[in-house]
């Protein structure tokens, strides 16, 4: 089971076991991670799990979503992949 990493400037906020088939991101309360910052959309990113892999994709975020400093709509994430929503950084 993968484990998300939420830091901001270098500090650890939340840590997060992607145990759902589709995990989202966001700064709406819908979201299953909320990042409080006014940039990031309501709705910014998924995580989407089919077996044991795990996909993150861009939710038409205006700010985007990057994966190791690459703008991203959708990628298969490995193992110390670090994702990027406006300041926020998760690890998996």
């Amino acid at each position: 089971m993968a484990k998300l990493v939420l830091s901001s400037d270098g500090t650890i906020l939340q840590q997060c076991f992607i145990e759902k088939d589709r995990t989202t991101i966001g700064r709406g309360p819908a979201s299953d991670l909320v990042i409080d910052d006014p940039a990031v959309s309501r709705a910014h990113a998924a995580v989407i799990t089919v077996g044991n892999d795990q996909t993150v994709e861009d939710l038409g975020a205006a700010n985007g979503v990057s994966v190791n400093g690459k703008r991203i709509t959708r990628h298969l994430l490995e193992h110390g992949d670090l994702i990027e929503i406006v300041a926020s950084r998760f690890a998996i």
